[in-house]
């Protein structure tokens, strides 16, 4: 760099001309002749500092920086979500094409079993034959099936199924799957069981957490996924020593009701306020306590879910 270039100064919010300044820029320059510090052995007077830039000019410039810097990062957020999201449509939408292509399959292989039972003069070697065909070719797709994945958690989608579906009528199949929505659950209380709704007397006088849903069991696969219309029961422990045992946070079936007796007096008094609101039938109250003490007999005796 030369000398010249260290006399430079920048200014990047370029102010507005000032009396000052123009003073400091016409200042005379000292002989260079003996380089920095030649000439007459006199120095170079220092520089005036720079100066916290002033004024609204400046300061609009600087927040109008920051305003697009904002607008540059929100964007490309904005931008890769939905990259993201449309990745991951496409993925679901692929695997709802694989699993329609087996069920497909499926159907036909069964159409056509049905049309060679039906077949008159039909001999049993054939008929063997036919079965034995239709099983192996079931346990392929069997194994098939077990090597699709879903991508990531199952996400609920719009469907469309056509025009018609309010009708009932199915035009588009497999349905185009359109974007995720969001799926609520229900709050619960300290048991497990909802909270809102109506609760009736299982749920309002509780020996066990049900819920409107249950995980696929390990022997048939896919166990990290939900079961299709399948609920859950899950027991309280009998006792206070058997949950502390356990770690079962919920209060044991002994810590709740001093005996049998008492369970069904609560059951019967939230089953005797519905009948006040209007939600259960007289008649059917009598039935209802025949079915508390069962279940609090089967919840207290059964070993099966007492581990």
């Amino acid at each position: 760099m030369t000398e010249r270039d260290t006399d430079i100064e920048f200014d990047f919010f370029d102010e507005p001309e000032t009396a000052e300044a123009t003073q400091r820029r016409r200042l005379p320059r000292l002989d260079r002749s003996g380089g920095r510090g030649g000439g007459d052995g006199g120095e170079r007077p220092p520089r005036p500092p720079l100066r916290t830039p002033t004024g609204f000019v400046p300061l609009a410039r600087l927040v109008g920086l920051i305003a697009i810097a904002i607008v540059v990062v929100v964007g490309l957020v904005f931008w890769i979500g939905s990259c993201q999201g449309k990745s991951k449509h496409d993925e679901y939408q692929a695997y709802a094409d694989e699993v329609n292509v087996i069920a497909k399959a499926d159907e036909a292989r069964s159409a056509k079993l049905a049309n060679k039972i039906v077949e008159p003069n039909l001999k049993q070697s054939d008929l063997v034959a036919t079965l034995q065909q239709f099983a192996q070719q079931e346990q392929e797709e069997y194994v098939r099936a077990q090597e699709i994945s879903a991508p990531g958690p199952l996400r609920a989608f719009h469907l469309n199924f056509g025009a018609d579906w309010a009708k009932g009528i199915v035009s588009v199949e497999p349905p185009e799957v359109g974007k995720p929505f969001v799926v609520s659950v229900p709050a619960v209380d300290a048991d497990g069981n909802v909270r809102a709704g109506i609760r009736l007397p299982d749920i309002a006088v509780p020996l066990a957490t049900q819920a409107g849903w249950n995980y696929r069991d390990a022997s048939i696969g896919a166990p990290d996924r939900l079961a299709g219309e399948i609920g859950s029961y899950i027991p309280f422990a009998r006792t206070k020593a058997d949950r502390d045992r356990t770690g079962d946070p919920r209060l044991s079936i002994e810590e709740r009701y001093r005996d049998r007796d008492e369970y069904v007096g609560k059951f019967a008094a939230s089953a005797l306020d519905f009948v006040e609101r209007g939600y259960l039938l007289p008649e059917d109250v009598a039935d209802l306590l025949k079915h508390a003490v069962e279940h609090y007999d089967w919840a207290v005796n059964n070993q099966r879910f007492q581990k």
